[in-house]
């Protein structure tokens, strides 16, 4: 399928074949069961891919720079910093603290050596000793993720589907990245196509539809698009999905709902090309606003956030669960309107806590534990900025 890559247009679909699946549901020998369902399928909006992702910059918090020290943001830096024996979710995580170009903390050689990496099967398998970990599909290539039920080093493949998409997204690639798989090289913007069609919007088995909606926001050129079957997938279709779901179905402790719709509010500041609709704005910031006094009501008197930051989230108890889900409360408040944030006090109680996790980290302790003390970090990172630079 060829990738289409339009950097700021949107696209209604052109009339296409249907398929042998459309043809059969529409009455098996080609004779429409109704012509206004087959026109309808024939108008769908198609998917196009924008060649560069937009910037959906972090929005500062009110004078949290004031609140960190030089040498706590050089002990972050170092704790953080690239390492031989760093696994592919451990780069993942590294980009998303080092190698957006926009940042002050971006480090340009190890950031083109990461991408580089993590761009070909064939060095993939050289550092690993695992192929075939970027596979050709029916729509484009796909990472094969940490939940995929195959034999796969932990070490060699993302933690989460289309994990590695959205950091991407978030460094800035751009669509016509080439991409290697084991048997050819194709660009990004095929990855990002297998992604968007094979999104439903629908609850299933391992599903974590985090990451996907994530690569429509940034890589996206059109609010809503057709499915591999056929469906229409709408960010307001998303939205309403994200806000019926349980909060249990998401990861890390259920933090992703408020980060995804975070995400979603972030998107229509200077996006209206691709923005919510009015009443589905109004949805999305209303849950947000109950999340918030949900999450004033639960900070334990330390500043964390712990399994219960919100009912019905509790999530398993595992090491830095607390930190983990502590920086994504505050993560999330980086993209949400000032309006909707939680109350400054709150913000520096949670990030006092951070400072305290990496004051009280060994380099060891960090590397064992990448995921949540590089959210840590990213916050810790971003909140140091002085209002007016730009930062992460």
């Amino acid at each position: 399928m060829r990738l289409a890559c339009e950097p700021n247009t949107s696209a209604v679909g052109r009339p296409r074949r249907l398929s042998r699946r459309q043809l059969l549901a529409t009455g098996g020998a080609g004779v429409p069961l109704s012509l206004a369902a087959a026109w309808a399928t024939l108008q769908s909006p198609s998917l196009v891919v924008r060649e560069q992702p937009r910037s959906l910059p972090m929005v500062p918090l009110r004078d949290t720079h004031k609140m960190l020290s030089p040498a706590l943001i050089n002990l972050v830096r170092d704790r953080l910093r690239w390492r031989a024996e760093m696994g592919v979710s451990h780069l993942l995580h590294w980009m998303r603290v080092f190698a957006d170009p926009s940042s002050e903390e971006f480090i340009p050689d190890t950031a083109r050596e990461v991408i580089s990496l993590l761009t070909d099967a064939r060095k993939i398998e050289s550092r690993f000793g695992q192929a075939a970990v970027i596979v050709e599909t029916d729509h484009g290539i796909r990472y094969l993720s940490g939940l995929v039920n195959r034999k796969l080093r932990v070490d060699s493949r993302p933690a989460h589907p289309f994990q590695e998409l959205a950091a991407f997204a978030e460094a800035g690639l751009p669509a016509s990245k080439p991409i290697s798989t084991a048997s050819r090289t194709r660009v990004l913007g095929d990855a990002v196509r297998d992604c968007l069609l094979n999104v439903q919007l629908r609850e299933g088995r391992r599903a974590e539809p985090e990451w996907a909606l994530c690569v429509a926001a940034h890589y996206s050129a059109v609010a809503a698009w057709t499915n591999r079957w056929g469906e229409m997938i709408s960010l307001d279709g998303w939205a309403s999905f994200l806000l019926d779901r349980e909060p249990t179905r998401f990861c890390c402790g259920g933090t992703h709902l408020l980060q995804s719709l975070a995400l979603l509010l972030r998107l229509a500041r200077g996006n209206e090309d691709i923005a919510l609709g009015r009443r589905m704005s109004e949805r999305v910031r209303n849950r947000c606003s109950e999340l918030s006094r949900s999450l004033a009501d639960s900070q334990s008197p330390e500043g964390t956030w712990g399994a219960h930051w919100i009912k019905g989230a509790a999530t398993a108890d595992y090491r830095h669960r607390d930190l983990h889900i502590t920086a994504h409360v505050i993560e999330a408040q980086l993209y949400l309107p000032e309006d909707l944030r939680i109350a400054h006090d709150s913000v520096r109680r949670a990030l006092n806590c951070l400072e305290r996790a990496f004051t009280l980290a060994s380099d060891d302790d960090v590397m064992s534990d990448y995921c949540p003390y590089s959210h840590a970090g990213r916050v810790l990172l971003r909140c140091s900025a002085t209002p007016g630079r730009n930062r992460i």
